[in-house]
């Protein structure tokens, strides 16, 4: 098994500390260049992303209150159903 080379606590102390971030802003925290990385690494941590503005901004659940839990959802935007179409078309990555 290859060692971790993005610890993934890393976006939780980023997460921690802003409260709440954008995908750029991850990146960097991670030390990387590619959205799938973090993409990754936040499927380890319990986060939400923002149910408006297209599932911009993320967060730990830990650090939202029970008021904004609403404005934002587990493990990102739920699709359109025009997208949910194209989805279906291609096979799940596991």
């Amino acid at each position: 098994m290859r060692p971790l080379s993005f610890d993934p606590q890393a976006l939780r102390k980023h997460l921690l500390r802003h409260k709440i971030a954008t995908l750029p802003e991850l990146r960097s925290a991670l030390g990387t260049t590619t959205n799938l990385t973090v993409f990754r690494k936040l499927k380890l941590l319990d986060y939400l992303s923002s149910y408006t503005h297209r599932g911009r901004y993320y967060a730990l659940r830990e650090t939202v209150g029970k008021e904004q839990t609403r404005q934002l959802q587990e493990n990102g935007p739920e699709p359109s159903p025009a997208s949910s179409r194209r989805l279906k078309r291609f096979r799940r990555l596991p």
